[in-house]
């Protein structure tokens, strides 16, 4: 259910098997070929320092129409696939937070910007 009261439907989506199969079968080849290299190019989307559209970055993968095809298509089932990887890639990192943030301080990070400034001050005029 829905805040609204009305019921959402589970959108089918492909297994890690279909999936790769589907990935594998593009033309043009798409930038990943397995689940694993999959996770690698989602997690480097999530948390990479700029928002990149997912209008633009899905039909890398899926082709230019996945986006606006029916539910039964495979292309649109790819679709559901990578949405539902990203949400769980994304929701995985913000609970892991805690745990990272224990790993490393703010005094340490700090700490580490303060050396590599000072270094920069001191050795880049000798060096460039």
């Amino acid at each position: 259910m829905t805040q609204n009261g009305q019921e959402t439907t589970a959108r089918q989506k492909l297994d890690d098997e279909a999936f790769e199969a589907f990935i594998r079968g593009r033309r043009p080849a798409s930038p990943i070929w397995s689940m694993s290299g999959f996770d690698g190019y989602l997690t480097a989307l999530i948390i990479g320092p700029k928002f990149i559209d997912p209008r633009q970055w899905i039909p890398e993968l899926t082709g230019p129409d996945a986006l606006n095809l029916p539910m039964e298509t495979t292309e649109h089932q790819a679709v559901q696939t990578i949405v539902a990887e990203y949400n769980r890639i994304d929701e995985t990192l913000i609970l892991s937070c805690e745990f990272y943030e224990e790993l490393i301080s703010w005094n340490e990070v700090f700490r580490i910007v303060d050396v590599l400034t000072l270094f920069g001050i001191c050795f880049w005029p000798a060096i460039g």
